[in-house]
């Protein structure tokens, strides 16, 4: 089965479920056919044993009468009716209560002893219906009681199993053709129906194997309501997903190339014109200056790449939660980057406010977002930290800059944004992937005056 088309297997499984199914049949059906005519056959042994008991009686009664006026032999005598040899007739033994059988046949020791017992568990437990192997054969009998001139006699009624036989067996050869003819024409619809749950996953293996090569252009064309429509959509999610992640990348990569080869560029430049002389003692140290400021910008951004891939990796397991005093955290921070622009009025209003989450990853987030305040500031830095209307802590940074473009309120958080300086950046991405790692809501927005940056928590 593991080489054999998808089409086949669901064909020969359902093909498989069809003779199954018509070979429980068969096996279960003889038993259910048996139970059921074995029922109707004493219902019919019933019903004529309450058509021919009351004419008996009858006639027994009779026969009494003319036994006492001498027009008859004293003794049994033979039931006044004949059998026809019919499979489907049913026979007739009365049984007084004298221990005379009367019949229209010899009844033999062996007949006479069932009957017998059948009547002594007609008297003792009520059972009306039993069955007895005799020759080869099973008679099916039934048991009624009636008196005639206060004499008890018992009809004992019977038919053998011939009738119950033959007709089980005529139903049977009927039902095994109906069965294969039914088999023979549901493996045809089987068949297309296969090619038709089958036809759509083919389509969908040659989607994926083409996504498997990076061919991303060609959407999903499979437009079902079902499983595998759904099936579908999830592919189709899934492509557009890669190459959104393929676009990111190669734009990540023409970023990340531009923003490290500038700096290198840089130093290798200013340390061959040392080398070569060209730069005199009296401009060493600016361009020692220019030397570092540039080694610096080439590290903090090999760190910011280096700390989004660790970011992707945490993203794959739980955050170290611990709880953080945001407004101690907020305060020491701002302090230290206080020295970044002298000039800048910082305003605090932090109320005692606790939260749960990553120390190291919050330090980080404060970090980078005081430094792009910092960065577009005029004037003023205000720092909030309260609770909102619903009882969130919130976190708000605004500044005094220069409004935010209209697309920027939410494409600020995207990889290397450009900034109005001109500058590509990771420190707002980073902000934004901590902050969704811990579930906490972040927005940029303009506001009167300057720009807020709100968490919420």
């Amino acid at each position: 089965m593991k080489n054999r088309p998808l089409v086949l297997q669901l064909w020969l499984f359902m093909a498989g479920i069809a003779a199954l199914f018509g070979l429980v049949l068969m096996l279960v059906l003889p038993k259910l056919l048996g139970d059921f005519f074995t029922d109707e056959t004493f219902l019919t042994i019933e019903s004529a044993q309450q058509e021919r008991f009351p004419i008996i009686l009858d006639q027994l009664r009779d026969e009494l009468i003319a036994r006492e006026l001498g027009l008859a032999p004293p003794g049994p005598s033979d039931l006044p009716f004949v059998e026809d040899g019919d499979i489907r007739a049913v026979t007739h033994v009365v049984l007084q209560e004298n221990g005379f059988f009367k019949s229209l046949f010899p009844v033999t020791e062996e007949l006479k002893a069932m009957m017998l017992e059948g009547v002594d568990l007609y008297v003792s437990e009520g059972m009306s219906r039993f069955s007895y192997t005799y020759q080869g054969k099973t008679l099916y009998f039934s048991i009624a009681y009636g008196e005639q001139s206060d004499t008890g006699m018992y009809m004992i009624s019977y038919m053998t199993n011939d009738y119950i036989d033959e007709l089980t067996d005529t139903l049977f050869d009927r039902m095994l053709w109906v069965i294969g003819i039914a088999l023979l024409f549901a493996w045809i619809p089987a068949y297309f129906l296969a090619r038709f749950l089958t036809r759509p996953l083919i389509r969908l293996q040659s989607h994926v194997q083409e996504y498997a090569q990076r061919s991303l252009d060609e959407p999903v064309s499979v437009q079902r309501g079902d499983e595998i429509g759904r099936l579908a959509q999830s592919i189709e999610q899934m492509r557009v997903q890669l190459r959104q992640h393929d676009e990111t990348q190669q734009s990540v990569l023409q970023h990340v190339s531009h923003e490290l080869k500038t700096p290198v560029m840089v130093i290798r430049s200013y340390a061959q014109s040392m080398e070569d002389g060209m730069i005199g003692e009296a401009q060493l140290k600016d361009a020692f200056t220019v030397i570092d400021r540039e080694a610096q910008r080439l590290q903090k951004r090999i760190h910011e790449l280096l700390y989004m891939t660790k970011l992707d990796y945490l993203a794959k397991h739980k955050v170290n939660v611990q709880t953080v005093r945001l407004h101690e955290l907020v305060e020491a921070v701002a302090e230290r980057m206080r020295w970044l622009k002298p000039e800048i009025n910082w305003q605090f209003h932090l109320s005692e406010q606790l939260i749960e989450g990553d120390l190291e990853q919050w330090q980080v987030v404060i970090e980078n977002i005081l430094d792009n305040q910092v960065r577009y500031a005029t004037t003023t830095i205000r720092i909030d930290v309260d609770t909102d209307e619903a009882g969130s802590v919130r976190l708000r940074i605004w500044n005094d800059g220069a409004p935010l473009e209209a697309e920027a309120e939410t494409q600020i958080f995207e990889a290397f944004r450009k900034g109005t300086d001109g500058k590509f950046g990771l420190g707002l991405v980073i902000v934004k992937r901590i902050a969704d790692l811990h579930g906490v809501q972040l927005v940029a927005r303009n506001e009167a005056g300057g720009v807020a940056f709100i968490f919420t928590f």
